[in-house]
C-alpha cells in the first residue's frame, strides 16, 4: 500500500483537484487508488473552496497527537484493503505547513510505516513568489480586513518561510518521493502534472470548470476597505455580489496589479535564495522566480469600476439604509456581541 499526499501550496489548483477527484471516485477506485470520504464532500463536489479530504490530519499534526495520526491513516488503510485498492490518496492544502516541520513529518512516517504502507509519495504545486503573494492577498483580503498590503507582505506573508523550511525538510527526506511542479494557470497542465505524471494514469473524462475559486479584484479589495469601515458586520454581502460578477463585466484593473505586483516584488527580493533552495527539487524549465515586472510609476494608480460594479456596491448600500436591511445589521451585531460574550465567560 502507498500513501500519496497532495499538499497544496494554496493558491494553486488544489481545490479544482479536489473538485475533479471527489466527483470521479469511481474513476479513481477503477485504477486502485481511494480518495477518503471527507467532511468536505460536498464542498468538493461543488467545486467550493475546502479543507480537501484529509479530515483531522492537520489538526492531529498540529497538536503532535501520535495516537490521532495513528488512527486517522489505520482508518484509510483499512478501508482501502478492503476494497483490494493499493493507494491512498489524500489532498489538503493546509499539510504543506506539516510537511515542512521535521517533527511532524516523522510522526506520519513512524505511524504510516507501523500501520503497513511501504511508500509515501508527496506532491506540491508552487507559483513565483510575488505572484503567488499577490493572488492570496486578493482571497485574503477580500472581505477589507487587510487595507495596508505592504505590512502584510514584509510582516504577515508567510511562503517564504514556509518554502525555507520545506526545502531543508526535501533535502533530508530522501525516502520520500517528492514531485514539485510550479503552476500555470491552466488547467489542462494542471491535469496533466496530477493525474498522468504523478498518479500514473490517464486524465479522467469529466466535465471540469477551469476555475474553481474566483476571486475579487484589487479594486474592489480596496473599495472593501471602506465598505468594512460603514458596514463591518455585512461585507460578504458585498463580497459574494461582487465576486458573482463574471469577470467582462470588471473593469480590467492591470495598472493596479501591476503596480501591486511591482510593490510585492521589491520586498520579496530578500527571499530570492529561498526560492533557489527549493528550486533544486524542480523539473528543468519549472524553476521559481521572485517575479518580473515593467512598472515604473511611484504614484499608486487609481481603482477601476464598470458601471456593473458601481451598480452592485449601490444596490446594496441602498440595501441596507432600507428598514429590510437595517433588520439584518442588527441581526448581525446582536449574533456578534452575543459570541463575543460567550468567548469573555470562559
Amino acid at each position: 500500500m502507498k500513501l500519496y499526499i497532495h499538499f497544496g501550496i494554496y493558491k494553486a489548483g488544489s481545490s479544482y483537484l479536489q473538485y475533479i477527484c471527489a466527483n470521479q471516485r469511481e474513476y479513481l477506485n477503477s485504477n486502485s487508488i481511494y480518495f477518503p470520504s471527507s467532511k468536505e464532500d460536498k464542498k468538493m463536489i461543488s467545486g467550493l473552496i475546502s479543507k480537501g479530504n484529509a479530515d483531522g490530519l492537520d489538526l492531529a499534526l498540529k497538536n503532535e497527537d501520535e495516537s490521532q495520526i495513528g488512527s486517522i491513516l489505520q482508518q484509510w488503510y483499512t478501508e482501502a484493503k478492503v476494497k483490494n485498492y493499493d493507494r491512498v490518496l489524500i489532498s489538503a492544502e493546509a499539510l504543506v505547513h506539516q510537511l515542512a516541520q521535521q517533527k511532524r513529518l516523522d510522526l506520519i512516517k513512524t505511524a504510516a510505516s507501523a500501520i503497513g504502507f511501504k511508500e509515501i509519495k508527496t506532491m506540491g504545486f508552487f507559483r513565483d513568489l510575488a505572484d503567488h503573494a499577490l493572488s492570496t492577498y486578493k482571497h485574503r483580503a477580500k472581505s477589507g480586513n487587510i487595507p495596508d498590503y505592504v505590512h502584510w507582505v514584509s510582516e504577515v506573508y508567510e511562503t517564504p518561510k514556509l518554502i525555507g523550511n520545506l526545502s531543508l525538510v526535501i533535502n533530508h527526506n530522501k525516502d520520500i518521493q517528492w514531485t514539485l511542479r510550479k503552476f500555470k494557470k491552466d488547467s489542462e497542465f494542471l491535469k496533466l502534472a496530477f493525474f498522468k505524471d504523478w498518479l500514473g494514469i490517464e486524465i479522467p473524462k469529466f466535465e471540469t470548470r477551469p476555475n474553481v475559486n474566483e476571486s475579487i479584484t484589487l479594486s474592489e479589495v480596496k473599495v472593501m476597505n471602506h465598505i468594512r469601515k460603514a458596514y463591518p458586520t455585512v461585507t460578504d454581502f458585498f463580497y459574494e455580489e461582487l465576486k458573482a460578477l463574471p469577470k467582462k463585466a470588471k473593469a480590467k484593473d492591470l495598472v493596479l496589479d501591476n503596480y501591486i505586483l511591482s510593490t510585492f516584488i521589491s520586498h520579496l527580493a530578500p527571499f530570492r535564495n529561498l526560492i533557489e533552495s527549493l528550486n533544486v527539487f524542480f523539473s528543468n524549465g519549472e524553476q521559481l522566480e521572485i517575479g518580473k515586472s515593467t512598472y515604473k510609476h511611484k504614484v499608486e494608480p487609481a481603482i477601476q469600476l464598470t458601471d456593473n460594479q458601481l451598480q452592485v456596491l449601490t444596490n446594496r448600500i441602498v440595501f441596507f439604509n432600507s428598514w429590510r436591511g437595517k433588520k439584518v445589521l442588527i441581526r448581525r451585531r446582536l449574533v456578534q456581541l452575543i459570541a463575543k460574550l460567550m468567548s469573555n465567560n470562559r
